[in-house]
């Protein structure tokens, strides 16, 4: 078993590093053997880990939210089509979706917490607001604002849960480890994400190749971060 999940975690990296090349090099037309790898990979890697598992719900949220992932990997290769944009933001949508419900089980909100989510949410609205403030004539520009403002709410909420975890004793070292480092990259990889997308007709090439990079290796490191954890504890 250690030695497949060695071997699982290796192939990961390898691929998640090749992916990166290709983008450096303009190959996109080969991504298609690498990045739609990486979310299956790390389902592989729950899977073996987790076969006698009695946390069946936790499993099966995790199991719809790399599906949508997936999917979400796969329609924003098609390149930058409005349809499959939206139908890649979609697929993420549920996917952070079911990475909410995954966390919120982890630790509901509770009366006495109340400052703590509070304090929280208004960080996390205030990024968001201020985000969108600075990109929204780009937003309108390409239609975009209606599927960027359902979006945001909802990976916002994620980011939430997965910070909520922290309150909780049992999941605490997994939330500092994993959970809320996962969500925050995943935040940021998205958000980098936007900014290539809605200004890639006015950025040099080599500053869209770095961004488009960095987009790959956040998001690589955010669904690692938050499968791996996912993985312990409902191997437990």
């Amino acid at each position: 078993m250690k030695v497949a999940t060695a071997l699982i975690i290796t192939f990961f990296w390898v691929i998640l590093f090749v992916d990166c090349i290709l983008i450096l090099n303009q190959y996109n037309e080969y991504r298609v053997y690498t990045k739609p790898l990486l979310v299956p990979l790390l389902y592989i890697l729950m899977a073996v880990q987790t076969v006698n598992t009695t946390h069946r719900r936790s499993k099966f949220f995790i199991g719809i939210a790399l599906l949508g992932c997936f999917a979400g990997d796969l329609f924003l290769l098609k390149g930058d089509q409005y349809s499959y944009f939206v139908a890649g933001l979609t697929s993420f949508l549920v996917a952070h979706i079911f990475f909410s419900i995954f966390f919120y089980r982890l630790k509901p909100f509770t009366r006495k917490r109340t400052a703590f989510i509070v304090i929280i949410s208004c960080l996390t609205v205030g990024y968001f607001v201020l985000f969108l403030t600075a990109m929204w004539t780009k937003i309108q520009d390409q239609n975009l604002a209606l599927p960027i403002m359902i979006y945001s709410p909802v990976i916002g909420f994620m980011a939430l849960t997965a910070i909520y975890t922290i309150t909780g004793r049992r999941v605490r070292r997994l939330a500092m480890r994993n959970f809320i480092p996962g969500a925050i990259l995943f935040v940021i990889s998205d958000s980098l994400l936007a900014i290539s997308k809605l200004y890639s007709a006015f950025l040099k090439d080599d500053i869209m190749l770095l961004l488009n990079i960095l987009v790959m290796v956040t998001y690589g490191l955010a669904v690692f971060l938050i499968v791996t954890g996912a993985t312990r504890f409902i191997k437990r």
